[in-house]
């Protein structure tokens, strides 16, 4: 079937499918002498049809020569990537996949790969589920931590290590200092179950099911990358949203990433935010209670923000 031959849709293949994307994490990750247990899991769920792969040439999976579609577009969003898109995923929907799994190389951008897919992916029949990446185990990772594209870390909302003979002990300080709220898969799933599951990163009620993290657990981590904060006050509604448009305007570049969920005075449901750097949204989310959020609660993913002016800067938001 040539790239121009999208089959025709039924009905059932109307529903948009998630779209996971995987990153190389570094620029000198190497074929190791057998293949890692994460990729022959993909390569599996792309010959069982439970998975659709879509990779780009240059991506470490693709130069371990396993199965895939491979897409030579761009490393950056454009037009093509909207054709091909809308092509895969038609192709992946007469197939009754579950997930598209579209995987990138090192010089592809997380922040504008994410914020692109939120915007255009429903357009082609998808929606963004989450950024995975990968990261291979690697003797001077901290030397990873002060490269100029360090802040892409993160925006991925989970992280896949692997690596011959390495353990998932090996990798818990980089973790912590990579992205401490990402998820954490070591060498590769539990079981097919897993591998295909949604982690619904984007879905705009996510910061109503964020544990609350305590400080004490913030300064373990060691991270100095998350900021967050609770109070228990109501707020005014438009206070709250002219203090979000400011932060966005001034802390668009420094806020790689952020949830909230908001105490509105006189209203039943609480607000729900959420943005990728210059790129909000917010929603009353109707069906939650402000009895089941007894709390403000903020976490802030980014570099080199103050924890206690944001915080002070919201509680004059109060109604």
């Amino acid at each position: 079937m040539s790239v121009n031959d999208t089959p025709a849709a039924s009905p059932t293949q109307n529903a948009p499918i998630p779209v996971s994307i995987w990153f190389d994490m570094q620029p000198d990750a190497h074929n190791e002498q057998t293949i890692p247990l994460w990729a022959r899991e993909l390569a599996q769920a792309h010959v069982d049809n439970d998975a659709y792969l879509l990779a780009h040439p240059d991506s470490a999976y693709a130069k371990m020569g396993l199965v895939c579609e491979i897409a030579k577009e761009n490393l950056w969003p454009n037009d093509a990537w909207v054709e091909r898109l809308s092509h895969t995923l038609a192709l992946a929907k007469s197939k009754q996949v579950q997930q598209l799994i579209l995987l990138l190389p090192h010089r592809c951008s997380p922040a504008l790969w994410g914020q692109w897919s939120l915007i255009h992916l429903d357009g082609c029949g998808g929606w963004l589920d989450n950024l995975t990446g990968l990261l291979q185990g690697i003797v001077g990772w901290e030397d990873a931590l002060h490269r100029p594209d360090s802040s892409r870390w993160l925006m991925v909302d989970r992280v896949m290590t692997y690596g011959t003979g390495t353990k998932t002990a090996d990798f818990v300080t980089q973790m912590r200092a990579f992205n401490p709220m990402a998820h954490w898969v070591h060498e590769g799933f539990d079981d097919k179950k897993v591998l295909l599951q949604s982690l619904n990163a984007y879905q705009q009620n996510l910061p109503l099911g964020r544990i609350p993290l305590k400080n004490d657990d913030l300064r373990a981590w060691g991270a100095n990358k998350v900021v967050y904060f609770a109070t228990s006050n109501e707020m005014d509604r438009v206070k709250v949203i002219d203090l979000f448009e400011k932060w966005r305007q001034q802390y668009g570049q420094k806020m790689v990433k952020l949830w909230a969920v908001v105490r509105i005075k006189g209203t039943n449901s609480p607000l729900s935010v959420t943005s990728i750097h210059h790129l909000w949204a917010s929603n009353m989310a109707s069906h939650f209670s402000t009895h089941d959020f007894p709390e403000n609660r903020f976490w802030i993913l980014g570099e080199g923000l103050d924890a206690v002016q944001l915080q002070a800067e919201f509680e004059q938001c109060a109604a």
